[in-house]
């Protein structure tokens, strides 16, 4: 292979933090004469972003470069609690046979971090028989995350 790529999947999470990222190395395994381009698209981006092109150079062809792939959040309760892209590599430049040659793809699996549920605030109320202000209350009801479709809550 003229182009090295390590590993081809990865998982990522939605949720911020650490697991959110996650990176992999792509490296030229000959030579070129001239300026190489290897640019990472995701097939979805709104599960997965992807950082910018990477140039080699006859100088720096060997060294291997990263790619960091992001989790995107998208507040919606995925099926099966993941999504799934694909990122693929577009080669451009460097003579040698490069140009037009076919570069592995990596697989990515988001996490899901989101879970649909109703919050109801306060749980508990306190009404009294009596005449006057405290013979009423009032409660809020909340989504935790954006509904696929209308949503009826009966009291």
């Amino acid at each position: 292979a003229r182009v090295e790529v390590s590993p081809t999947s990865l998982t990522v999470t939605e949720a911020a933090g650490d697991s959110r990222t996650a990176t992999y190395t792509v490296r030229l395994t000959i030579r070129p004469s001239g300026d190489v381009t290897i640019t990472p698209t995701s097939a979805d981006q709104t599960a997965a972003t992807v950082s910018d092109p990477l140039t080699f150079t006859p100088e720096n062809w060997s060294t291997a470069q990263s790619v960091t792939v992001t989790g995107v959040d998208d507040d919606i309760d995925n099926a099966g609690d993941k999504r799934d892209t694909t990122i693929t590599h577009a080669i451009s430049g460097g003579g040698n046979g490069y140009v037009g040659y076919s570069v592995d793809s990596v697989t990515i699996a988001v996490t899901d971090d989101d879970e649909a549920r109703v919050e109801v605030s306060p749980t508990s109320l306190t009404v009294t028989e009596a005449a006057g202000d405290s013979r009423t209350a009032t409660y809020t009801v909340r989504l935790t995350i954006r509904p696929s479709g209308d949503v009826t809550i009966t009291p």
